[in-house]
């Protein structure tokens, strides 16, 4: 087979011609493309602005109230939160069977419910 192409090379350049523009073909009409592949992380996250804050003021009096709020919900893996300069992030994993947007919902509720927060705190950000 390889004696033949070689003695007919018309045929051997239609045939790579036409194995080419099957690729092509397939490649742009019949692959299936995401642009925005469906991506889920199981995560809820809290962010508050503390203007003037320093670490451990952002630590006492946003982080340790939001993790005591948040202590005892279900459906929660684990949370893991950290103070910087102006602002306290908790980050709270659920766990695979918890509906996240129910949790979202019980987390606001809960985050409504502390009132130890400074004045100069601004409002939690949940997402």
């Amino acid at each position: 087979m390889i004696r033949w192409f070689a003695k007919n090379h018309v045929a051997a350049n239609i045939l790579m011609a036409a194995i080419l523009l099957f690729g092509g073909y397939t490649a742009y009409f019949q692959l299936p493309v995401e642009i925005e592949p469906a991506v889920s992380f199981p995560q809820v996250r809290i962010h508050v602005p503390l203007r003037g804050g320093t670490p451990k003021d952002v630590e006492q009096k946003i982080v340790l109230p939001i993790e005591q709020a948040l202590d005892d919900l279900s459906g929660v893996d684990s949370i893991e939160s950290s103070a910087d300069r102006n602002s306290g992030n908790v980050v709270v994993n659920v766990s695979k069977s918890t509906d996240i947007d129910k949790l979202k919902a019980d987390i606001e509720s809960r985050l409504d419910r502390i009132s130890s927060f400074p004045t100069e705190a601004e409002k939690p950000s949940i997402y």
